[in-house]
Parts: C-alpha cells; sequence; structure tokens
C-alpha cells in the first residue's frame, strides 16, 4: 500500500474533521447512555410491550457523527432507535399513545425525568453538551423496513392520533456504507491523525490518570466520509443564526453516497470535497429536489426539507460560497487560510486546525526538514500530489469504524 501525500490544506482539512466528530471521552460516554437507555426500556413496565432492542440511526450509525457549536461548547446529536415488534400491543395504539408512553416513561425515572423532553418523532435526553434522540419504530415488514412515530403535541386538540411514516434506517447505513470506495492510504492517513489527537488529549491529562484509557476505536474513512462531516459542519455554521429547518443530515448523506463512487477521478481530500460540493450544488440548483431511501421507496427524505424551493436556493447558495472559498484554500497564506477555516467551520476548530498543523511546521523547521510525519502510515510530504490510493467498492462496516 502506497502512502497516502497530503499538503497542507489536506492536512487541516483533515485536522477540523478530527476535532468536530466525537471525542475518545464522548464516544465513550455515548455509548455508556446507550446501553443504559436500552436497559431502562427493556425493563420499564409502563411501556405497552417490550421492545425487541435500540441501535443507532443516522450519523452515528454510519460514523458521521459531527459536533453544532453553541455558545462556548460543541454539542452532539446522537440518534437511536427503539424497535417495536410488528405483532405487539404496540399495533393498538396511535402514534401520538406510543410517543406519549415513551415520554411519560423517562418522566417517572429520577435519572432522566429532567433531561426528557417529547418532540414531533422521538423523545430527547438533553445532557449538557450531548442530545439523545430515541426514535419509536415499528417493523413493517420482515425485511427492516419500518414506519415511525410522528405527532406534534402542540397539534393535539386538531390531531389527537398522529400518523406512521415510511422510515428504514438500518437498510440506509448498510446502502450507505456499501458506496463508500476504499481508500487504503487517505484511511491509513485519517487513522494516524485520530490516534494522534487523542494521544495529545492524554497526554495533557496524563497528570491525572494512573492508567491509559482504551482509545476509541479508530475510524478508517474514505475521503467522501470526511467530505460529509465537513459539509454538515459548514451546514451547521450557516444555519446556527438562522430561523427555520436545515438540510437534514440523512439527505446529505444520500447526496454524497450517490457521488462517493466517482472519487478516483481526484487526487486528494481537498479535491474531492470540491468536486462533491460542486456536484451537490449543482443538483440543488436544478429544480426542487425529491430524494427517497434507495432501500425503501417509501421512505422520502426530503419529506420535512426543502419545504420550498426557496429554502433549497438558499442552501444551494451556501454551497457556492463553500465551494469558491475551498478553491482558494491552497494558494492562500496561513493567516488568510486561517480566517477561511474560521468562517467555514467555526472559529474554535478553524483556529485549532491552525495551531495543530503550525506546530508541526514548526518542528519539521526546527529539524530541518520539510515534511509533515505520519506515525504508521510513513512520511507525509507538504505540497505532493500523488493520488489518494485505489478505489473499489467497500462492505459495510458498523459504526463506520
Amino acid at each position: 500500500m502506497e502512502n497516502y501525500q497530503s499538503d497542507v490544506t489536506d492536512r487541516l482539512l483533515a485536522e477540523i474533521a478530527v476535532k468536530v466528530q466525537l471525542s475518545p471521552t464522548n464516544y465513550d460516554l455515548a455509548v455508556e447512555r446507550y446501553g443504559t437507555i436500552a436497559k431502562f426500556l427493556d425493563e420499564n413496565s409502563q411501556l405497552f410491550d417490550s421492545i425487541e432492542g435500540i441501535f443507532p440511526q443516522g450519523s452515528m450509525a454510519i460514523g458521521a457523527t459531527i459536533s453544532t457549536p453553541y455558545r462556548t461548547d460543541e454539542e452532539f446529536d446522537i440518534d437511536l432507535v427503539a424497535k417495536l415488534p410488528k405483532n405487539s400491543d404496540w399495533k393498538n395504539h396511535t402514534p401520538a399513545e406510543i410517543l406519549d408512553c415513551f415520554h411519560k416513561a423517562f418522566l417517572s425515572s429520577d435519572r432522566y425525568k429532567r433531561v426528557v423532553e417529547r418532540n414531533t418523532r422521538c423523545v430527547t435526553l438533553k445532557y449538557k453538551n450531548m442530545h439523545l434522540d430515541i426514535t419509536p419504530l415499528v417493523d413493517r415488514d420482515n425485511l427492516q423496513h419500518g414506519n415511525v412515530m410522528h405527532h406534534r403535541h402542540e397539534d393535539r386538540e386538531d390531531d389527537p392520533t398522529g400518523k406512521q411514516v415510511p422510515s428504514s434506517p438500518q437498510l440506509f447505513a448498510e446502502w450507505f456504507e456499501g458506496c463508500m470506495p476504499e481508500e487504503l492510504a487517505f484511511e491509513s492517513y485519517y487513522r494516524d491523525l485520530t490516534f494522534d489527537a487523542v494521544e495529545a488529549v492524554l497526554t495533557e491529562k496524563s497528570a491525572e490518570i494512573e492508567e491509559v484509557p482504551e482509545q476509541e476505536k479508530a475510524q478508517f474513512k474514505p475521503r467522501a466520509k470526511i467530505a460529509l462531516q465537513l459539509i454538515k459542519r459548514f451546514r451547521n455554521i450557516q444555519y446556527a443564526t438562522r430561523k427555520g429547518r436545515m438540510p437534514p443530515s440523512i439527505l446529505l448523506s444520500k447526496l454524497v453516497a450517490d457521488e462517493a463512487p466517482h472519487g478516483n477521478s481526484t487526487k486528494s481530500l481537498t479535491e474531492e470535497l470540491i468536486r462533491i460540493t460542486a456536484a451537490l450544488e449543482k443538483k440543488l440548483k436544478q429544480g426542487k429536489i425529491k430524494e427517497f431511501n434507495p432501500e425503501d421507496h417509501l421512505d422520502e427524505l426530503t419529506d420535512r426539507w426543502p419545504e420550498t424551493e426557496d429554502q433549497q436556493k438558499m442552501f444551494a447558495n451556501d454551497l457556492s460560497e463553500f465551494h469558491s472559498k475551498l478553491s482558494t484554500l491552497r494558494t492562500a497564506n496561513m493567516s488568510d487560510k486561517r480566517k477561511t477555516l474560521k468562517e467555514l467551520f467555526g472559529e474554535n476548530v478553524g483556529s485549532a486546525a491552525v495551531e495543530s498543523v503550525s506546530d508541526a511546521l514548526a518542528k519539521n523547521v526546527k529539524s530541518g526538514t520539510n515534511k509533515i510525519l505520519s506515525r504508521t502510515s510513513g512520511t507525509i510530504l507538504v505540497d505532493s500530489q500523488k493520488a489518494a490510493g485505489t478505489v473499489t467498492p467497500k462492505p459495510k462496516d458498523f459504526f463506520g469504524s
């Protein structure tokens, strides 16, 4: 396997992707809470009937979770599904009653009653820096097709029952992973950056710990998945001060996955991000879109966004700005790179990425080299233009790892 050859801009973008995903501490905390919630629901006598189990959906399931800046903190949304057996007492209750049932179950718990909130399709546990959405889903057939409950509590007088909406998140996650190319050189390079970030945190805290805790499982991610995370982060920055619904992550995941197999036409992370962003911009400017889960023709991914073509055009224009600024990054000096990255991805992570790369370059100057070193995948040459590696279909790997 050849080493992935990265320039400074590639390294900056990869550093940002590392910094906006779940840290080892938050990852472990999410997994712990996930297990605790599953145990709580399994043992709760207030539910109408038993549940088959809980599994991750959306970004958590495909390894593309990213943070949203909130004041001085970074917040994460973790999506979980509570699967309801098809042939059980659940079928005798309306969507409104099922959502109410889950809400009341959490309200009955001293652990959860202060953090639970009922929403249109889920109940949410709101912790500091982390929200966990638990979405009840009932089997529609024996092929992993399902329906989620949809009911706005505020509309109870006009709509006392709600409705079931087709949704097949497990099948979507499998399809998404199947679209991801295998790029061994880049994935090894990105894994090393993740390891290096973990080691930096542990080194800073070494005085407080007696034993190094188990690290978060290193994630072998192709460039398309990193591109998705960066596009989502950019979206979060754009919509931080806007009213109204923003483009849903699952829709962006679908659009990026459609483009992912064509990644052999680009050589670097920067080029691939620019290519995918341009493709999404073009698609959103061709008229109001309607997208479905490729594994479930009833599961519409655009059922709540865009509500109007103007909403879609707004995000298309955002992508145009994103594309334009990305194109200037490679020729910009480090000061201008910092400014652009802060505008695109937020002040905290933009500055932190520049500091990390600047420190690496400073060490290179001190040692008399012009290279950025990667711990296990070899030397990463600054300003090299070598290819990212062979692109071949990749089977599903749960949690995106």
